[in-house]
Formats: C-alpha cells, structure tokens, sequence
C-alpha cells in the first residue's frame, strides 16, 4: 500500500498519548508505532486485505515510527481475535482464524535507533477448507517495548483468505427434461429473498435459446431465460418471468458457451438483477411474497441438441447485499450459513439424485443421464482453468 509519508504522519499525529508516567522522562509520548499497511481509519476497508489462494502466499510488511527514536523500539505481533469477532458482527461473516498450522509470522520485530521502519514476513500455506468454511488472519502489535505508542486503528490488518471454487457441473440436455421436482421442505411467502446460482448456455439454434416457455431453471415463482433475437431487437438477453411481473434485462446480452453468475434478490420492495455481481435491473414489487415449494431443470419443451449447465444454486430468506454476493459467488458457503433455505451446489450425483446440502431434505432427481463437465475454476470460469491448473 503506498502512501506518502508526510501525509501518513499528518493524520497519526492526533493518535499521539499523553501517559501518566512513573519516568518523567517518558511522561509524554511523542512518537508512534504503527501498521504500514494498515490505514488509521474508522472502517474496514484500508485495514483488511482479501487473499485468493493459489499456491502460497507470501507478504513482506513494515512496522514503521512517526519520528525517528533514540533508543530500540521492539515490536511483538500476535492474533488479534477480537477484530475478527468485530468484522464478522459487521459484515455478517463467518470467517474463522486460520489454525496455526497453515501460516508463519515473524513475531518480533525490532526497529533500530536512528531508523524509522523494519519489515516483517508473513506466510501461509495452501489449506483445504471444507463445506465453505472461511479463514482470516487478523494481525495486531500486541505489545511494545520503548518510548513509543501504537496507533489503535493502524496496529492491526487482517487477511481474508478465499479458496477459489472448482468443481465438475452436470450438462443437461433435452434428454434431461424434468430433472427436480416437488421439495420435502416447502418456503412460502418469502419477503426477503435472494436466489443466485452460475448458469452456462451451449449453442442456440437459430438465435433463439429456448422454445415456448422453457428454460434452464424454473421454481413456479421464477422461471428463467433468455428472449431469442426474433422477439426483442438484437438479443437474446436475460429474462425472468416472475409471477406478478417479468425482469427484462435488455443491456446486457448472453453469449454461447460463457458461465455467468445469476442473482435475484428483493427486500420486500424491489427486485434486483445482478449479472456477475454487477447490479443490471431492478423494478418495485412491493407487497409480492414468493414460493418455493419445487426446482425444475431444462422444463417445457427443450430446445432439440442445446445444452446448458448450471453450479451453486442458492436460496436465501434474505436480500443480500453487492458485496456479499461479490464476496461469495466463486467459492462455497458453509451449508449452515444463516438464512440458506436451499443449497444445490450441483457438483455430484448421488443415488441418483442432485442433494440438497443444508439438511431440509430438498434432493432434485435426476431423469435420463447426465453428462458431466471437467473441472472448473469458479474465481474464473471462462478461461477453461482446470482444478490441476
């Protein structure tokens, strides 16, 4: 993170203590340790860093003074649990410390008299997280030794850790018309809700991606599609047919053989389109509430040789925001999460069936064969990155 320094030392220079001290010599702070990637700032933004692990990572950071200091000042860094806890209560996130197993960190670091930083290492090792567990590594200076302060908000940075989701998904073809069917456990008269799941059509024929009222992925609430190009201008482009309304989407158009990230949400008011966590389109339904009571696959009369493809259905009983969707769309969420009704993660067959994942019982089987794609890299889809990439 750069910064110029001057400016750096403008603003850390309100965090500076007056102490009642025993040593009058040192009665009156006059300088400050601090973070130097850590910003001094009231939000969680300059403070916490997002990591997508691919291999290992590595990061080298500084422990910097505001003034330079006569004597040693020594730095002990430790995990700083609370900043966690806070994060987590802000964002409504689940994030765990990383066990001790998986990172190192120089634990002490010494700034020499006469000098203004000294850099420290951190580094973490590739780990498996399991059923979309989430880890951070919240970092703070936990004790200093010398005629020197740590500034609150900038002794502390914490790291996010994001393992990129990469599984197989089902391709279903007309051969597969009706997959799903009726739910175990039925969600009725939703307020709130958000439904998202990645979604990848093959080749249409004729430009036209569906006959009649088929589509992809159909609930009785939402039935999702594309208008063919002889019906809307140029198309085809993103459509939902919901009851009590239809979300046209006609900016942004679909692309053959492209995985996109489809999210609807609505609190209670509007409902919102979002198109790989883009905002798109959104209109007021104020006073509607949605049913879940089944989930149908390739429904209604099927295009004849078109395939499509879809991972990670979710359904939520809550409106989520830009940034959770952003935040979650290319890995997994614990099956537990609060308020995931439905969890389709769609990367196995098992008994014949497409499992429900967060325990109400809500399996899709599955008619005629599936076909199954290789692997697939959710952090980016289209560029064909296999899980051995």
């Amino acid at each position: 993170m750069k910064r110029i320094f001057a400016y750096a030392t403008g603003i850390l220079a309100t965090a500076l203590v007056c102490l009642s001290c025993d040593d009058a010599k040192y009665g009156i702070i006059t300088n400050a340790v601090y973070i130097d990637e850590a910003a001094p700032t009231d939000k969680f933004t300059q403070q916490v860093e997002t990591v997508t692990m691919n291999g290992t990572f590595e990061k080298t950071m500084n422990i910097r003074l505001m003034n330079y200091a006569e004597q040693d000042v020594t730095v002990t860094l430790g995990v700083d649990r609370d900043f966690i806890d806070s994060y987590n209560r802000r964002k409504n996130a689940s994030y765990e410390v990383l066990p001790e197993q998986y990172w190192t960190l120089d634990k002490t670091v010494k700034i020499a008299a006469g000098s203004l930083s000294s850099q420290f290492h951190l580094k973490i090792e590739p780990f498996e997280a399991t059923d979309g567990k989430v880890f951070a590594l919240p970092i703070r200076i936990a004790s200093v030794e010398g005629p020197v302060e740590a500034v609150s908000d900038a002794r502390h940075i914490m790291f996010l850790f994001a393992t990129p989701l990469v599984q197989r998904t089902p391709i279903f073809f007309s051969t597969n018309q009706g997959c799903g069917g009726s739910f175990a456990t039925k969600f009725e008269n939703l307020e709130n809700l958000t439904l998202e799941f990645w979604m990848r059509m093959g080749n249409s024929y004729g430009g036209q991606a569906f006959n009649g009222n088929s589509s992809p992925i159909y609930t009785g609430d939402f039935l999702f599609r594309w208008w063919p190009k002889n019906k809307e201008g140029d198309g085809p482009w993103f459509q939902n047919q919901m009851t009590g309304a239809y979300l046209d989407d006609l900016t942004h158009p679909w692309v053959a053989e492209k995985w996109f990230h489809i999210a609807y949400t609505f609190d209670g008011n509007d409902m919102t389109l979002f198109i790989n966590g883009e905002k798109e389109v959104s209109m007021t339904l104020a006073g509607y509430k949605y049913s879940f009571e089944h989930m149908t696959f390739v429904n209604s009369s099927y295009t004849i040789g078109q395939n499509s493809s879809l991972a990670q259905i979710r359904l939520w009983d809550k409106c989520l925001s830009q940034g959770t969707i952003r935040d979650n769309m290319s890995r997994e969420v614990p099956s537990n999460s609060s308020g995931l009704l439905g969890y389709w993660k769609l990367d196995k067959e098992e008994d014949g069936l497409l499992k429900d994942s967060t325990g109400n019982g809500n399996d899709l089987p599955i008619k005629g064969t599936l076909e199954w794609s290789d692997p697939i890299n959710f952090l980016n889809p289209n560029s064909a990155v296999s899980s051995e990439e």
